[in-house]
């Protein structure tokens, strides 16, 4: 290209399977007489998989000056991103069911630029060479990343899983039967600080949740409910949302 200007563009993608995951086996197995409250066993049942384009323009050294963007539009996609943790974070909404736990990944950015800059300060002569190796040999450089934000996925107490054989635990909270929309998107971090990008909390102003999804338990279903499938085009009803 022109004006020592480069391009490229190129692919970057990965698969696994059988990565770990925690499971408390009280969701799994009947525990009526059971003196065990809570059993975790790691599975290596999950899978995840990465796929992305990378477009890259690049300007090599002219007067000193050098510089790249970088931008990749990606996807991530798994069962459980922390699987292998034994905290909050690996939890599952619905550890027995784990075909139904494929969305996006927690790390998910589907865009992101990564832009960096070098100036090579010009050289000063002088008569003094304490003042020339003082005054040269120097550079300044930069670096500036943006990408899209995190998926999260929207959970409520007024549901529960559905047991997966009689005696078993339910999981609660769990994911909403739907999305309505509305919610105000954006880059600013006052929509989350301030939960403005909830706008309708209904005249308590504690009623944001249920305008915005539907957390009514179906009627003849003992108050639990069946996490909606990961998969399906339902919004935030999937595991992750952004």
């Amino acid at each position: 290209m022109p004006w020592n200007f480069t391009a490229t563009l190129g692919y970057a993608g990965s698969e696994g399977h059988h990565d770990a995951r925690l499971v408390n086996q009280s969701f799994l197995y009947n525990t009526t007489n059971s003196p065990v409250t809570a059993a975790y066993f790691a599975q290596t049942d999950s899978s995840q998989n990465y796929n992305a384009m990378n477009a890259q323009l690049r300007h090599t050294a002219g007067h000193g000056l050098a510089f790249s963007m970088v931008y990749t539009w990606s996807k991530a996609m798994d069962q459980v991103s922390n699987g292998d943790l034994a905290d909050a974070l690996a939890n599952q909404t619905n550890p027995a069911d784990n075909a139904s736990e494929w969305g996006l990944a927690d790390f998910d950015a589907r865009n992101r630029i990564v832009s960096t800059a070098l100036w090579d300060v010009p050289k000063v002569h002088t008569s003094n060479g304490f003042t020339d190796a003082l005054a040269n040999g120097w550079q300044i450089n930069g670096i500036y990343t943006w990408h899209t934000a995190f998926p999260y996925t929207p959970v409520t107490f007024n549901l529960a899983t559905t047991a997966f054989v009689p005696g078993s635990g339910v999981v609660s909270p769990t994911r909403p039967l739907a999305y309505y929309g509305g919610v105000i998107q954006g880059c600013s971090n006052d929509l989350y600080m301030n939960g403005t990008d909830f706008p309708n909390r209904g005249a308590s102003g504690t009623e944001g949740g249920a305008n915005y999804f539907e957390t009514t338990p179906p009627a003849n279903s003992h108050s639990t409910c069946r996490a909606l499938d990961a998969t399906a085009s339902a919004g935030p009803a999937t595991r992750t949302w952004m």
